[in-house]
């Protein structure tokens, strides 16, 4: 198997930008014990199939099949552009079909963010304030782009959005400590833990093999990792048998490996809630040449279950975006940026900007955060330009900063 490898780790340390990599892999698929009608040899892109039976579905007949259950898992590749479209294409399905019956969860949010997702869902938040407050930068760490459409629909139908994953101060802890060195204060934000299934502690250690950098032990590794998915289990069920979830369908989007085989999410859910379920994977069956650098060998152990309920065929594809820098480092205190380097060449250094200027705001927008000049270039394309006003020393300026994609070497 194939996955994808890892990012630039956030604050929140090693492991858990692992564990998001690794849920989040780009496959290839295995062998013909996860394919066993060879249904991907000869699969076209968007191409719909029953894993058990081999047989093709269209887009219809898998919302028929998708609307007898309870709750919906679709597995995902962080960064594939595809595998966020199926998620889109089957919410939107089910909420045209059943308008105020259908939920989100979303492991790209800790729990402790809830509130601000139900203001998100009300529509009460612009997109800058949602960003800058849910610090999606800091702790999921991946380009916006990939869930905005999908962010959209969820305010623009107002349906219920929840945050899956544990908080990032509970992560971090069984990471250093273990599950036994839990402070009294967190240990009462442990779910109820189940350690013992042996095909998920198999596929586990295959990850954890593929890592052999990992500087921490396989039972720590293998803890984190089962703490995450009974959270977000233990979030689900209570959300199902809640007033608030009375009646809803509940789509869950997380890492292909935390639903893969049933073996992380969906088995610790049935646990405590016996409901009906299915588990849609989008499928890359086409790897560009130059998305291969990004992916890893990983052997997957035989596991007798299928992968899945449903696989749809799809391309692994980033964002067709070029990406832009301004091309300096800055430094937060007392509310504004410092410029701690400018980068030689940049669209920063061309513009005249140097290292300790302050950048008071771009085009007219105060820049306190770090956050705020990402987001603020996030808007630009090639070409753009960005005025910003600059404090050296005890002087003021403007300056205008051409964003070009080849600006950083």
């Amino acid at each position: 198997m194939l996955v994808k490898k890892g990012w630039p780790l956030g604050s929140v340390g090693l492991v858990f930008a692992l564990l998001i990599s690794l849920a989040g892999c780009a496959s290839m698929g295995k062998d013909s014990v996860e394919d066993p009608y060879r249904i991907l040899e000869d699969a076209t892109l968007d191409d719909i199939f029953h894993v058990s039976t081999g047989i093709k579905l269209t887009k219809g007949q898998l919302l028929d099949l998708l609307a007898a259950k309870r709750v919906i898992y679709i597995g995902e590749t962080h960064d594939n552009v595809e595998a966020h479209r199926v998620q889109l294409e089957i919410i939107k399905g089910l909420t045209e079909r059943y308008p105020g019956q259908v939920a989100v969860g979303m492991e790209m949010f800790q729990r402790s963010y809830q509130a601000l997702l139900d203001r998100w869902s009300r529509d009460e938040l612009t997109e800058k304030e949602f960003l800058k407050e849910s610090k999606w930068y800091h702790v999921w760490r991946m380009d916006y782009d990939y869930y905005k459409p999908l962010l959209n629909l969820i305010r623009d139908h107002h349906l219920i959005l929840l945050a899956l994953n544990p908080p990032g101060e509970l992560m971090k802890e069984v990471s250093n400590q273990g599950l036994e060195g839990v402070s009294e204060e967190l240990g009462n934000e442990l779910p109820q833990m189940d350690l013992s299934d042996p095909y998920h502690r198999r596929l586990i250690k295959a990850f954890y093999k593929g890592h052999p950098s990992l500087n921490q032990s396989f039972k720590r590794f293998f803890e984190i990792q089962v703490m995450r998915e009974e959270t977000m289990a233990e979030i689900i069920a209570n959300f199902l048998t809640s007033d608030k979830g009375k009646g809803k369908k509940l789509v869950v989007l997380a890492g292909g490996n935390h639903v893969r085989y049933g073996l992380g999410i969906p088995r610790r859910v049935f646990r405590r809630l016996p409901e009906a379920y299915a588990i849609v994977l989008p499928t890359a069956i086409y790897i560009p040449e130059e998305m291969r650098k990004r992916l890893m060998d990983v052997q997957l152990p035989d596991i007798p279950f299928s992968p899945a309920d449903f696989y749809w065929a799809v391309k692994y594809e980033d964002l067709k975006k070029e990406r832009l820098r301004l091309g300096v480092i800055v430094k937060e205190f007392a509310g504004k940026l410092r410029v701690a380097k400018v980068l030689k060449g940049s669209s920063a250094a061309k513009a005249g900007i140097k290292e300790g200027d302050i950048l008071i705001s771009m085009d007219g927008e105060e820049l306190n955060q770090n956050f705020d000049l990402i987001y603020l270039i996030g808007q630009k394309k090639p070409g753009d330009k960005g005025r910003f006003l600059i404090q050296r020393g005890e002087e003021q300026f403007e300056l205008e900063a051409l964003f070009e994609t080849d600006s950083h070497p």
